[in-house]
């Protein structure tokens, strides 16, 4: 059956959101695109590329200042930009789709007159992109069951001697771990023997085959 005369035409189903409808305004702020200097569009991925973290850095804010200094853009019109293709590249790559999936989509949201453009601004850095989201995307599922390794500083020390006897002269490592859970980072220092390294080696080895 036919929509009846003077309904709005229903939104066109993105694959990014499992076929569901984009939100009000995302056609429109993407579209604003095409408004931006030249020079802003060409160096989008400048500003979107930082701009994709989920929370976004807090420096990103004086970047993207600079950005429309640069550029000579509004930053209420970089914002509605910005926001429109953060959306789009975050849930595409959250589904793991592919460039030319992603393209279906800027194109019902985009047709006719300039929608080429969109599409070749947003494609460039999709796949860099994606690949940071998903990282993300581990990162996050990760820390939602526990604690996260996340970082690794070493240092050899000797044992010359101790209370428990003289002339030790043993070599140790000073490993420390850094590790977060939830939105707390906290450090554990641990002495390792080389013969203990040995076997961690071996063990890393075996894992990553």
């Amino acid at each position: 059956m036919s929509a009846p005369a003077g309904d709005a035409p229903a939104a066109p189903g993105l694959r990014c959101l499992g076929g569901g409808p984009p939100p009000p305004e995302l056609a429109a702020d993407l579209r604003r695109l095409l408004e931006l200097s030249p020079g802003a569009r060409q160096r989008l991925w400048e500003a979107l590329g930082p701009s994709l973290g989920e929370p976004v850095p807090a420096a990103v804010e004086r970047l993207l200042d600079a950005f429309c200094r640069r550029h000579d853009v509004g930053s209420e019109a970089l914002a509605r930009v910005l926001k429109a293709c953060r959306f789009l590249v975050r849930e595409a790559s959250k589904r793991d789709l592919d460039r030319a999936a992603l393209a279906a989509d800027l194109a019902a949201l985009a047709p006719g007159e300039g929608g080429d453009v969109i599409q070749a601004i947003l494609l460039a850095g999709y796949d860099q992109a994606r690949a940071l989201v998903r990282r993300e995307l581990v990162r996050s599922a990760l820390l939602d069951h526990g604690r996260l390794l996340t970082g690794v500083d070493w240092r050899v020390d000797s044992i010359a001697a101790s209370s428990r006897g003289a002339s030790i002269q043993a070599p140790v490592v000073l490993l420390t771990l850094t590790y977060q859970e939830g939105g707390q980072s906290t450090r554990l220092t641990l002495q390792a023997t080389p013969d203990l390294l040995r076997e961690l080696q071996r063990l890393c080895a075996e894992v990553l085959g």
